[in-house]
């Protein structure tokens, strides 16, 4: 594990009104994260600076100095301006950081994101620090705005912004960050401290001679618990195994210094639960996943965070994936805690396995509301379309999948993109996405099940029942492959094989997929129309679809 201390400028990047754009425009906003993503990869390698990484809509850079920070501060919002398309704020802050595998840790890290938070479209906001360092140097031009109390920063920190040509200076009226709340009138304090220590007496009493637990903290009392909990939030995601392992580490470190750590037992499940689905399947990852929401749940049985977290890595190959409960489990989730943005994604993504589309869009775009960060919600936005059967919501996938970042384009993101092309005739550019996919990865199954698709298309049947039998020989009987099989049940329609191919849409409804809507409108399924087993079975997905637009509508 290879890690280095050191001074560094730390910068912070944000695009303004991301959210209602993506309300807007999809296809747009996510043009805009790829444009912004080059103007920040171009601009911070010419002014020698590193960059950490994406977060959401937003950019985690470091410079050795802090000359070569605000010049890409400076340059980057020119670049944007000129695009006309979109706006950043930008926030930058000195201090002594980690770089560990690939990533940066320390206060400095904190401090420059909470000065951001402050900015407005077309500023850059600085540090106390960064500008005593620059006082001395004439190209760069400052004003105070004063001095600003932000959450988990232990001291006021004085705040500039560069007033460089072209740059946004804002008014103090206008600056609204992550700050702490604001001290109250006294008398309403002595008040409110009064009533709740009365309060808290009774409930003390109470608890004393009744052995029950009337209240239970979702945060730790423990400040060195709290501590490592914060430093997980926003790592535990499957866009970076480092994050993850990051995220894993942190909370392992909250729950040793408090084991009763409801919240942080809750979240170090879900860590573990995407570590074995997006990583590692063979890791053990998902035992230790419920461990951990059991302890939660045994801390504190109405956390949603504990709910959630169970029934998110319950809904499995294994547990046949239990769709009906982990709706309930779902909803009662968000019910207890209505910001929970993961909860409704993925309700979202449960709603698209068995056919109810507008229930999904609902709920992932829920999700985007409550947290526009939330990447891989917007990418299942896109990826919603594919299930309709509809050519136009083909098209309609592949402009978002073309404006998506390289990083969240999955193997099956792109057998979806390839399936796509395919129904829609688009042969050469089928070929183009898959077989870019193979030399990625020849042994992909998504991308394999995928291209039998294309070649059965294509009238090559030997070369179809080659990919088919190189699937069938690997283990499918794990993870999501169940649309993996779906696509071989595909490619047998287009061959001609109407038992086989029923048989493998069997299968696919029995384990996880039973996506009436899909089945029934899937073009690539149009010989089966006439096949009486076929329509057989979409009467039986029917009847399942009307009771889960039940389940879905409590």
């Amino acid at each position: 594990m290879t890690q280095s201390r050191q001074l560094a400028a730390i910068m912070f990047t944000d695009i303004v009104g991301y959210t209602a754009l993506m309300e807007q425009d999809e296809k747009k906003a996510f043009e805009i994260l790829k444009k912004n993503l080059a103007i920040h990869q171009s601009v911070i390698n010419e002014f020698r600076g590193r960059l950490i990484k994406e977060m959401g809509d937003g950019m985690l850079a470091s410079f050795s100095t802090v000359s070569d920070a605000l010049n890409a501060a400076i340059e980057i919002q020119n670049q944007c301006n000129d695009t006309k398309e979109y706006k950043l704020s930008i926030g930058i802050h000195l201090g002594e950081v980690v770089f560990q595998n690939g990533d940066v840790f320390g206060d400095a890290v904190n401090v420059a994101s909470r000065i951001q938070s402050l900015g407005i479209s077309g500023s850059v906001l600085i540090s106390k620090k960064i500008a005593d360092e620059i006082k001395n140097k004439s190209e760069f031009t400052t004003s105070s705005l004063g001095s600003f109390e932000f959450k988990n920063v232990n001291e006021p920190i004085e705040i500039f912004a560069l007033t460089n040509q072209g740059l946004t200076v804002p008014r103090k009226s206008q600056l609204q960050g992550k700050l702490k709340k604001g001290k109250q009138k006294r008398n309403l304090v002595v008040a409110v401290s009064i009533i709740f220590l009365l309060i808290s007496t009774s409930l003390v009493y109470y608890n004393f001679f009744t052995n029950k637990r009337v209240i239970r903290k979702r945060i730790t009392a423990n400040p060195v618990a709290y501590e490592w909990y914060t430093r997980a939030e926003y790592r535990i995601t499957p866009e970076s195994p480092v994050d993850l392992d990051s995220a894993i580490f942190f909370l392992t470190k909250a729950i040793e210094a408090d084991s009763t750590f409801a919240l942080a037992h809750a979240e170090l499940s879900r860590a573990y639960s995407i570590k074995n689905y997006f990583i590692d399947p063979k890791g053990g990852y998902n035992e230790k996943a419920f461990v951990e929401a059991e302890k939660s749940l045994y801390l504190n049985p109405d956390l949603a965070e504990g709910i959630f977290a169970r029934a998110y890595l319950n809904w499995n190959f294994q547990n046949k994936f239990p769709h009906e409960k982990t709706i309930r489990e779902y909803k009662k989730a968000i019910a207890l805690n209505p910001g929970m943005d993961e909860a409704y994604h993925q309700l979202g993504v449960v709603y698209l396995h068995i056919g109810l589309m507008d229930e999904s869009v609902a709920a992932i775009k829920k999700s985007l509301e409550i947290n526009p960060n939330n990447k891989f919600a917007a990418v299942d936005v896109s990826s919603g379309y594919f299930f309709t059967g509809h050519l136009v919501d083909f098209q309609r996938m592949i402009e978002l999948f073309k404006a998506t970042p390289d990083q969240l384009m999955s193997p099956f993101r792109n057998s979806q993109w390839g399936a796509g092309l395919i129904a829609l005739g688009q042969l050469e550019d089928a070929h183009k996405i898959l077989e870019a996919g193979l030399k990625k990865d020849s042994s992909n199954l998504f991308i394999n099940s995928a291209y039998a698709i294309l070649l059965a298309t294509e009238g090559d049947k030997e070369g179809a029942l080659k990919k088919i039998e190189f699937c069938e020989k690997s283990n499918l009987n794990t993870g999501h492959y169940h649309h993996a099989v779906y696509y071989l049940a595909a490619a047998y329609s287009i061959l001609g094989e109407s038992e086989k191919a029923v048989n493998k849409l069997n299968w696919v409804a029995e384990n996880g997929l039973p996506n009436y809507i899909y089945f029934r409108d899937d073009p690539l399924l149009e010989s089966l129309h006439a096949y009486e087993p076929y329509k057989k079975l979409l009467e039986e997905l029917e009847v399942s679809w009307n009771k889960f637009k039940l389940i879905a509508s409590e």
